[in-house]
C-alpha cells in the first residue's frame, strides 16, 4: 500500500498530528471519494497505540462467554429459529437459557475434545521418534515397498 508510511506517521503520533492528517484526507476526499478510507486506517493506527484494558472483560462471567462463544455461535441459530417456529415470537425469549445450555454442552462434549485429540496428533507427529518427517510444508510418511 503506497500511502502506509502516510498512515504510520499520521496515527503514531499525538492526538494533535491525526486529527489534522484527518482533517487534511477529509478535504482531500472531497474531489478523491476513495480517500475517505484513510480516515479508518488514520484513526485504526491511533488507537492500536492505546491500551484499553476493562476490567469487566476480565471478570469470570467475561471469560466463561468468551469460552463458549465459538459454540455458542455455532448453535444459537438453530435453536433460537426451532423455538421461535414452535412457539411464536415469546419461543425466541424463552430459548435463551437453552441456547446456552446447548453451547455448554457442546462446548464440553465436542469442542474440548477435539482440541486435546489435535493437540496429541501434533505432539505425535511432530515427535522426535515420529515415523513421520516434516520437509518445508509437506508431511511425508514413509512406506514400506516391500512389504
Amino acid at each position: 500500500m503506497p500511502l502506509m508510511p502516510f498512515i504510520v506517521w499520521a496515527g503514531t503520533a499525538n492526538l494533535t498530528r491525526a486529527v489534522l492528517s484527518i482533517l487534511a484526507v477529509i478535504t482531500v476526499g472531497l474531489f478523491v471519494p476513495p480517500a475517505w478510507l484513510l480516515v479508518i486506517f488514520i484513526c485504526g493506527a491511533f488507537l492500536s497505540r492505546r491500551n484499553f484494558r476493562n476490567r469487566w472483560l476480565e471478570t469470570p462471567l467475561a471469560q466463561w462467554l468468551g469460552k463458549i462463544s465459538y459454540s455458542l455461535y455455532l448453535s444459537h441459530v438453530l435453536v433460537l429459529a426451532l423455538f421461535v417456529r414452535h412457539f411464536g415470537p415469546w419461543g425466541g425469549v424463552a430459548a435463551i437459557p437453552i441456547v446456552f445450555c446447548i453451547a455448554l454442552s457442546l462446548r464440553f462434549c465436542i469442542e474440548e475434545p477435539s482440541l486435546r485429540l489435535s493437540r496429541f496428533l501434533g505432539n505425535v507427529l511432530t515427535s522426535q521418534g515420529s515415523v513421520f518427517r516434516v520437509r518445508g510444508d509437506v508431511l511425508e510418511i514413509p512406506y514400506d515397498r516391500n512389504g
